[in-house]
């Protein structure tokens, strides 16, 4: 008994909701039709239109009725359960992409954000929004030959090869720079194409490194 609440409790928004209703009601509005055109060719000594809708239905008419209400009810579970589901896997990668400490950015053609996380727009001081109004040329504004056309030499070199790593800086909104490893993938997603790309800060890394070609100059 307990195993069947289980089952019907994970089921239950499959049945509540308003994809499943609507499939129903047009269910239960096609049948109504039919018999609103069937009283007119087929009226079998009903007195009234209510009679042939419910009361005096012939056998074969009441089949058909059913049937397709049968049809239109699977059709709303089915269909239910597989917008929900898809729903529950986008609300998952939304949370694990929102929850990874790297920044995670997603750019069209042009260079404009399509998708940023949350560590992306944390790390660059911005909020979400903010940061999707913006492209790739503002996080490059302090860098004069960071131009259109490297962009799209960048963007052409990626769709060749599918993915590329490499380092730059992008400028905060407060104006300070970060050093950052890219690590872009290509990706195609509803016959749109993106630079996916993620970001690692290095500018500790950068700080050590430099440290070090000063010891050895020193040396």
């Amino acid at each position: 008994m307990k195993d069947i609440i289980t089952v019907w409790e994970t089921q239950k928004r499959y049945f509540n909701n308003e994809i499943f209703y609507i499939s129903v009601l047009i269910g239960i509005g096609l049948g109504i039709l039919n018999a609103y055109l069937d009283t007119f060719i087929f009226y079998s000594g009903a007195e009234t239109f209510i009679d042939f809708l419910i009361i005096k239905v012939p056998t074969t008419e009441a089949f058909a009725r059913t049937l397709v209400l049968a049809l239109f009810t699977v059709f709303g579970y089915l269909f239910s359960k597989k917008y929900y589901q898809l729903e529950d896997n986008k609300i998952l990668l939304e949370y694990s992409l929102n929850k990874s400490p790297e920044p995670i950015y997603w750019l069209d053609k042009k260079g404009d954000f399509f998708y940023v996380n949350h560590s992306a727009a944390e790390s660059l001081g911005y909020s979400v929004d903010e940061l999707l109004l913006l492209n790739t040329f503002n996080l490059h504004r302090h860098d004069n030959t960071y131009t259109k056309e490297l962009w799209e030499n960048r963007w052409e070199l990626l769709q060749r090869k599918r993915f590329l790593r490499f380092e730059t800086q992008h400028v905060k909104k407060n104006g300070s720079l970060i050093d950052v490893e890219i690590m872009a993938n290509f990706v195609t997603h509803k016959k749109q194409e993106y630079f996916v790309a993620f970001a690692r800060d290095i500018s500790e890394q950068k700080i050590k490194e430099q440290e070090v070609l000063r010891l050895n100059k020193q040396l």
